[in-house]
């Protein structure tokens, strides 16, 4: 569960999060690339998608951290990054 989390930077295309986990702090990077996705890029491989049904804004999202992100810390910051 997520102890504390505040928005620090707000850009048109960029957000910068600042996330408490257990005492472990977290930046979440969230950028909206204004692209399509690459089909390397997809999480779903074997799904081949029209390029007509892809979104035109492709969003990626990077965690930084002074140490390694703890295997229970990954779906509360996956939750929280596809909100």
């Amino acid at each position: 569960m997520i102890d504390y989390f505040e928005r620090t930077l707000r850009l048109t295309d960029l957000e910068v999060w600042t996330i408490r986990i257990q005492r472990v702090h977290y930046s979440l990077v969230i950028v909206d690339e204004r692209r399509k996705a690459t089909v390397e890029e997809l999480e779903i491989a074997d799904f081949i998608m029209d390029e007509d049904e892809q979104r035109t804004n492709f969003v990626s999202v990077s965690v930084y951290s002074e140490s390694d992100v703890q295997d229970g810390h990954i779906e509360p910051l996956a939750e929280l990054a596809r909100y």
